[in-house]
């Protein structure tokens, strides 16, 4: 329940703080004294689009801040859970909007920073706003078909076709999108071909490219390689003069090293270093003697390579950085041709999907429209029972369930959308002998109120949120019509936490708390206070609701009756 609102600086509200109780609480006062701002104060916090306008003059920002209690397992909890925005205190949430005169505003739940749309996602399991505006918007059949799924329990059969017709929509889109690629894909084939063939045609393989290029380098300087590989021959094992190589000095010198080391053992580890010396140098003269012999610089035509490697860039700058990437190319290429050439199969695998799409959608409608066209009678007779109460005794409603007009349509003509085959229309007449018709086309302002109240008694009853509020439901009616409104208000208050602004002393009557909005002015600025009015204060304000602020001694006696009824 809203245990505490707060109010700052909106429209003619200084600083108001509400602090409604459990039950049914009416709102009364004169037009123009704030009542409809504090409502207005629980659309901010709902998620309502705010206004610059909405800030009091001369002042820099407003501010709405609420405390809700819940009750144990709330489903608000979880879906606080869910956002990180638990608070602080178990079983309470701390609500706040704040609006500049600037035009911008800023949200809280417990104390953290939030989008309007997160605001508006938790406020919706805490208070449920019933305004003039939405009793029109009872009028639309999308309105009246939501509340029929909702009264009927029909939510996961409607989840369940809004899924399959979503399915069925990405079908279509699948089968469309094949049925353009058709009409283009003989141009595409052509131009797969010539790609796949550019790219075969070079017959690469995975650095190839960096092969070539080291070996063009090797070439350019082959005489110099030549050159220093006959020197590092000659200097150690093939000298062409006559001054001894490498080979031969150390040879030498190691032959002097073994007799010093037969007078003197130490030196043995000298002798195995030297001898490993000339063995490595006489194996690097093999090696290279080797890698003369075996190069063939004269017999490959450095230009042929240089056209390779012209070509091989040209290619890898159409087709990729690398060879692997334009390889990953060619695969891709001739998958694509695999699916152009294989069309004809993609095709009828495009339309089976389709008919299974449509099978499983129509199963699914068909169990929607079995179990919505089963339930109509479960929906109106609760529904004549409190109209009756609202003294509509001749009332008759009846559920129509026309056939919708914009969707998909199958193939035998049968149109369907995201909500099923039907749309659901509440019929009324409120007159013996006339035919049920649409409510926009007969229902009057004051039948539309009891009919909006009793549909909101309906929906209200199977839900645990904790605040519902209601602007004026009682526009249009008057004596025992009206005393059956407030008595079905009290009984909502007896399941929620119930608000209700009203100009209607058999409504104000019995509620459990009865709130004086009045407005005054104080220092040349016009101000508003709400105050829990009890005794002889309600009696008072009761009577100026009966007989228009005369303050009568008759409007006093019967405001005390009404009230002392109510207990």
């Amino acid at each position: 329940m809203l245990r505490q609102l707060h109010i700052q600086n909106l429209a003619i509200i200084e600083d108001l703080l509400l602090e409604p109780g459990a039950g049914l609480n009416v709102l009364s006062g004169e037009t123009g004294a704030g009542k409809s701002i504090i409502l207005e104060s629980l659309g901010l916090l709902a998620g309502m689009k705010a206004s610059q306008a909405l800030v009091r003059s001369g002042e820099r920002r407003a501010t709405v801040e609420a405390v809700f209690e819940l009750t144990a397992k709330h489903p608000v909890e979880a879906l606080l859970k869910d956002l990180g925005l638990e608070g602080e205190e178990s079983g309470e949430v701390l609500v706040r909007r704040d609006i500049t005169s600037a035009g911008r505003g800023r949200a809280w739940i417990n104390g953290r920073m939030v989008t309007l749309g997160k605001l508006t996602e938790v406020a919706a399991l805490l208070l449920e706003l019933h305004s003039q505006h939405e009793q029109q918007s009872l009028l639309s059949p999308a309105v009246q078909r939501d509340l029929y799924d909702d009264f009927r329990g029909l939510s996961a059969e409607r989840a369940a076709v809004k899924t399959c017709f979503h399915s069925l929509q990405q079908a279509n889109r699948d089968r469309d999108a094949l049925c353009a690629e058709d009409r283009e894909r003989a141009q595409r084939r052509d131009y797969l071909i010539f790609q796949i063939q550019e790219i075969e045609a070079m017959d690469l393989s995975i650095g190839e490219l960096a092969k070539l290029e080291a070996e063009c380098r090797r070439l350019s300087h082959a005489e110099d390689i030549r050159s220093h590989g006959e020197a590092v021959v000659g200097g150690l094992t093939e000298s062409p003069t006559e001054e001894k190589c490498a080979v031969d000095l150390a040879s030498r010198a190691l032959a002097g090293l073994e007799e010093m080391a037969l007078r003197d053992g130490k030196l043995l580890p000298l002798v195995e270093q030297l001898r490993s010396a000339v063995i490595e140098m006489e194996d690097v003269s093999r090696e290279v003697v080797s890698y003369l012999a075996d190069d063939r610089s004269e017999e490959v035509d450095i230009d042929d390579l240089n056209a390779r490697i012209a070509a091989l860039k040209r290619l890898l700058r159409k087709h990729g950085s690398d060879e692997e990437e334009a390889l990953r190319r060619l695969a891709e290429f001739r998958e694509e041709l695999s699916r152009i050439d294989n069309w004809e199969s993609t095709r009828a695998d495009a339309d089976r999907h389709v008919e299974e799409a449509w099978r499983e959608f129509r199963a699914a409608s068909a169990v929607l429209t079995e179990k919505r066209k089963a339930g109509a009678n479960k929906f109106v007779r609760p529904l004549l029972g409190i109209l009756k109460d609202f003294a509509m005794p001749k009332a008759r409603l009846e559920v129509s369930f026309p056939p919708v007009k914009d969707g998909l349509r199958d193939e035998a003509g049968q149109v369907f959308s995201a909500h099923g085959a039907e749309g659901v229309e509440v019929l009324f007449s409120g007159n013996p002998g006339e035919p049920a018709r649409p409510l926009r086309q007969v229902a009057s302002g004051g039948e539309l109120s009891r009919i909006m109240l009793a549909l909101r008694n309906l929906s209200a009853s199977g839900t645990r949120i904790p605040l519902l509020v209601f602007d004026e439901v009682d526009a249009g009616i008057s004596g025992v019509a009206a005393r059956c409104v407030g008595e079905r208000l009290a009984a909502l208050g007896r399941v929620h936490q119930v608000l209700c602004v009203t100009h209607n002393p058999a409504i104000a009557s019995v509620g459990d708390h009865h709130i004086l909005v009045e407005k005054g002015e104080d220092r040349g600025r016009t101000r508003t206070r709400a105050t829990v009015v009890v005794g002889d204060e309600r009696e008072g304000e009761l009577a100026r609701l009966l007989d228009g602020g005369r303050n009568s001694v008759k409007g006093l006696e019967l405001a005390a009756q009404m009230l002392a009824q109510a207990v």
